[in-house]
């Protein structure tokens, strides 16, 4: 799946992290001497055996002046859960502007980590209730209503390739299609109906991705159901653009007698 973007921002890979203090020096860097307003970070994966930090990254002269990110670790044993990092956001938010939270690789495993500015939020109340803070997800109960896009569409995938084989680098390639592979390295264009939801599903559900990874989920679009692996992963909400709260793969397209690309109500939840 391609790396999400705002307009005008854009996603650099960063070099390999041996702990917290290494990917916050990384960043700060970028924000004191290159000038880039760090907006998100997150694991880039391209290969099944090739996965790297990136930073999203936006031209800002004023970042240098901002008070220095911290970079936050987030316990494991809080981040397995919900309740846990429900209550570890609220009070990290208490004395800090918290930006951004994602997985990224340390020493080369996968490791919750906050970004954070000193400070407290302007309308603290708000802030509390932010959707970017991670809300706990119920184990079983209602569906959850959303609009389902597709993902590793055909002409996606093909225009991927199409631009590798011409000799673009991956971050290009990204912005014309597809390489159809999942944020654990599963293909996610076979056979097999797969999904895609965002952090805020799986992470509060599960924890981590290797958790999350090929998780059943039910997915009912018309009144029927088909049963989905987890494959890949959506951006956070806060960067999604279309509105859609699943995305499904060309196999899970299909099993509904639907052709992508498409946007179409459904209702998905943990099988």
């Amino acid at each position: 799946m391609p790396l999400p973007t705002l307009d005008d921002s854009e996603n650099r890979l960063l070099d390999t992290s041996a702990d917290i203090a290494d990917l916050q020096t990384q960043l700060r860097d970028q924000e004191v001497n290159l000038r880039m307003q760090i907006l998100s970070v997150g694991i880039f994966q391209s290969t099944p055996a090739n996965a790297a930090n990136y930073s999203e990254v936006v031209a800002n002269n004023d970042a240098r002046r901002w008070p220095a990110l911290t970079v936050t670790e987030v316990p494991a044993a809080t981040a397995a859960n919900p309740q846990q990092l429900s209550a570890f956001f609220t009070n990290l938010a208490l004395t800090n502007y918290i930006f951004d939270y994602a997985f990224v690789l340390i020493g080369g495993h996968e490791q919750l980590v906050v970004l954070t500015r000193p400070g407290v939020a302007p309308t603290a109340p708000e802030f509390a209730n932010s959707p970017r803070l991670p809300a706990p997800q119920p184990s079983a109960g209602p569906g959850h209503q959303v609009r389902a896009s597709s993902f590793a569409d055909p002409q996606d995938v093909r225009a991927f390739r199409s631009c590798k084989a011409g000799g673009g680098s991956d971050q290009a390639c990204f912005r014309k299609g597809d390489n159809g592979i999942g944020f654990c390295g599963d293909d996610c264009t076979g056979p097999t109906p797969m999904c895609a939801l965002p952090p805020e599903d799986w992470m509060a559900k599960w924890g981590s991705r290797t958790a999350a990874r090929l998780k059943p989920v039910n997915v009912t679009i018309g009144g029927q159901t088909v049963v989905c692996e987890m494959g890949d992963t959506m951006p956070h909400r806060k960067n999604i653009t279309n509105g859609a709260g699943i995305d499904l793969s060309p196999a899970a397209v299909a099993a509904f007698g639907l052709r992508p690309p498409l946007m179409v109500d459904a209702e998905w939840s943990w099988a």
